[in-house]
């Protein structure tokens, strides 16, 4: 969430046209997150103003808007703490040994590689994001433009 913030602070990715929008924010949340815990009574479900306020990084990094470096070093944490427990869940599954492959385990070693690439490939794009955020404040933006990050998403 906070990386796809960030890019978007970064102007590296722009948000959709809303013209064709096929349901409202609101419905939205109600879908993800009041919907699913509406039967559990504590804690108390979480409002959908206290979401936009709490999902509202427009004046992150210290109350200066649109500069996402709070963002991007808050996501790269993120992953080197997702990296740091994918790499304990290698050596869990290394010590279980042939256990691993068995149909009991929850998570195969397959599984593990492709998160490992994820958090490790994700953290190399924001340490280049933050190069090019820190060309752009220091004015070098239309030598930096022709190195603009590009986004792709793979969902396959």
């Amino acid at each position: 969430f906070r990386f796809i913030l960030a890019l978007y602070q970064s102007n590296i990715l722009t948000k959709p046209n809303t013209k064709y929008r096929f349901t409202s924010p609101k419905t939205q949340f109600q879908k993800k997150f009041h919907q699913p815990f509406s039967s559990i009574p504590q804690p108390p479900a979480l409002t959908y103003e206290d979401y936009l306020k709490g999902s509202d990084y427009s004046s992150s990094s210290g109350g200066y808007p649109n500069k996402p470096q709070h963002l991007i070093d808050s996501a790269t944490d993120c992953f080197k703490s997702a990296k740091n427990l994918v790499d304990q869940l290698i050596i869990l599954t290394e010590n279980l040994g042939d256990n691993c492959g068995s149909s009991r385990n929850v998570v195969s070693r397959e599984d593990i590689k492709v998160l490992t690439k994820l958090c490790v490939g994700n953290t190399v794009f924001l340490m280049k994001l933050t190069q090019y955020v820190n060309s752009q404040e220091k004015g070098e933006g239309e030598e930096q433009d022709k190195k603009k990050p590009r986004v792709e998403f793979d969902f396959s």
